[in-house]
């Protein structure tokens, strides 16, 4: 009787170890899908859409105003300049503009240096930087 309680015993053991195995990978697989499930939403870049306002320098030495909007076109956004008071002096600031997985905009027009935006959640305005020069631009009423 002794040795088949003790064989039952190990069966038993066995079985609970095997289940208890089992049972931790499904349980870090369940919380693995938990936890991607809960992490930062992928950017959608809502927050640069609308109307945006800076004061540049013209080619003149004068201050130029310049308003440009921001429309979404497929994945990518688009800014457009709608008053420029001195030619030409916002026009490298156009293009299409793609969202980065950190939620900033790359690209925009032409010239040698890819310009970036990024939201400045603090101040409520983007900041631009192509070729060094950081610029903020503010959003229009």
């Amino acid at each position: 009787m002794q040795v088949h309680d003790f064989g039952s015993r190990v069966i038993s053991t066995a079985r609970t170890l095997w289940h208890g195995r089992l049972i931790i990978p499904v349980v870090v697989v369940f919380l693995l899908v938990v936890v991607g499930a809960c992490g930062p939403a992928k950017p959608t870049g809502t927050e640069y859409l609308g109307k945006w306002h800076l004061t540049a320098t013209c080619w003149t030495g004068s201050r130029a105003e310049c308003v440009f909007e921001i429309s979404k076109n497929g994945e990518s956004l688009v800014m457009t300049k709608v008053v420029d008071t001195c030619a030409q002096s916002c026009a490298g600031h156009e293009g299409i503009y793609t969202l980065t997985p950190e939620g900033n905009l790359t690209g925009g027009g032409g010239g040698p240096f890819a310009a970036t935006m990024s939201f400045d959640k603090t101040k409520g305005q983007i900041l631009f930087s192509r070729g060094g020069d950081l610029q903020y631009l503010s959003k229009t009423q």
